[in-house]
């Protein structure tokens, strides 16, 4: 990976406190257009120091801030209730957890949903590591993400995915409806790292 040169003096201040302080070795991509239009940010930016730790930080008005610490889940809900509805009915429930867990924790994420497993098989091969876990293994993980209403007003979403170290976890996210609100987003180990291959590709 290579860094590009001059990064903004603003997006170094907001990543220093959550990566490695040799700031010049930083890989960062503008992942603005991955996401779509209409969220009031001028940029996303997703940096990766030397310890492959992973950070997003979005532009507004000129002001930078780390999707990280205490203040992350605010912020991702700020700009989840900035468009108009339920953030599940304007995404669907898998690019709503795929969104949850690449700005919070790694964008390097698949969600294992039934869309993921219609892929040519070729495709899902290059998620092999070795002979050890096969596509039988990989098929096993299949779940479709799981809404679920309460009538309190809090909501709860369950699924699975594959991360960027070749792991799988099982992830609950939940908030409430009314301002919507993301208050907790938490993974649960299934399979360890090194089980299968995340593509670098993706």
């Amino acid at each position: 990976m290579s860094t590009p040169p001059n990064l903004p003096q603003g997006l170094i201040d907001a990543a220093a406190p959550y990566l490695h302080p040799e700031h010049t070795r930083w890989w960062r991509r503008d992942v603005t257009r991955s996401y779509g239009g209409g969220w009031p940010v001028s940029g996303f930016y997703w940096l990766i120091d030397q310890q492959n730790r992973s950070l997003h930080v979005i532009e507004q008005d000129g002001r930078f801030t780390a999707l990280a610490g205490p203040q992350a889940l605010g912020l991702a809900s700020e700009l989840l209730r900035s468009q108009p509805g339920l953030p599940w009915e304007r995404l669907g429930l898998a690019a709503f957890a795929r969104t949850l867990v690449a700005w919070l924790r790694d964008p390097r994420v698949q969600i294992t949903d039934a869309e993921f497993y219609r892929q040519p098989e070729f495709i899902l091969e290059s998620w092999l590591a070795g002979p050890a876990h096969g596509l039988d293994a990989l098929r096993q993980l299949q779940r479709e993400p799981e809404l679920q209403i309460h009538a309190d007003g809090r909501w709860t979403l369950q699924f699975t995915a594959l991360n960027h170290v070749g792991g799988a976890e099982a992830w609950e996210a939940s908030g409430q409806l009314s301002p919507f609100s993301v208050t907790q987003l938490q993974p649960k180990p299934l399979l360890a790292p090194g089980t299968f291959y995340f593509p670098d590709e993706l």
